[in-house]
């Protein structure tokens, strides 16, 4: 089984990553060391983020500027098919958020290929960036947090209403209310006995509170904020396991 596990940055994808390391799922050789935001490590396989970060080239667009529609070089698809057939242990899982701009073309590079979307508030998502203060684009735009919140969301909801027995759509603040659930819910997704995740967030530095410094931006993003609030109440009532 191969488990594809993305979502809009800082939604989580890192923290379930290790947490789905840690339950025996193999993430790959040359993952992506940590860094400011992520200092227990990113858990992104290098090969897969190269690839979808030459998707991103190709269209001359950026993880944070994304269009909605893109194309996909046939050369790049080889790639994805041949790096994929590589991974054949039991249970291989790539994390990586570009993935959820790109899920119709992964999901055409090899059979049997399930997916985790990672959701998160905007709102926490939109502080969490603007908290971590290493990305450039968001530095001189915020805006732009909650635009590519919309168009990664947008593409998540878009393949799940197409594909909806490939897919789990985890609402990482709501899981954590009702883990038991969660759990049992993913474990009969991925077909396989999971832990608590508990000793996983003790490792962890997943914060859900958001810097009250942060409120008086939200007036600013007004129009770009009610578009991804209306989406993420669509999301919660369309989806069944978040």
């Amino acid at each position: 089984m191969k488990i594809c596990l993305t979502g809009m940055h800082r939604s989580g994808t890192s923290l379930f990553a290790s947490y789905l390391q840690d339950a025996g799922f193999v993430l790959g050789d040359n993952l992506r060391g940590p860094r400011k935001g992520n200092i227990l490590g990113h858990f992104e396989d290098l090969e897969f983020q190269n690839i979808n970060i030459e998707l991103l080239d190709a269209n001359k667009s950026h993880k944070f500027l994304p269009w909605r529609t893109l194309v996909k070089p046939k050369e790049t698809r080889k790639k994805a098919e041949i790096l994929l057939s590589r991974k054949q242990p039991n249970n291989f899982l790539w994390k990586d958020p570009r993935s959820a701009l790109f899920l119709d073309f992964w999901n055409d590079s090899t059979p049997n290929l399930k997916f985790i979307f990672m959701l998160r508030h905007p709102d926490l998502v939109y502080d969490s960036l603007i908290r971590r203060g290493t990305d450039k684009p968001i530095k001189l735009f915020p805006f732009l947090a909650y635009y590519s919140w919309y168009v990664y969301n947008s593409n998540i909801l878009d393949f799940y209403q197409r594909n909806p027995e490939k897919c789990a759509i985890i609402d990482i603040d709501k899981a954590f209310k009702d883990w038991s659930e969660t759990q049992k819910r993913l474990s009969a997704f991925l077909e396989v006995p999971l832990p608590d995740i508990q000793s996983t967030l003790k490792k962890d530095l997943f914060n859900s509170q958001i810097d009250s410094q942060n409120h008086s931006l939200y007036k600013q993003m007004f129009g770009y904020r009610q578009k991804c609030l209306k989406l993420y109440d669509i999301i919660l009532t369309q989806t069944q396991f978040s």
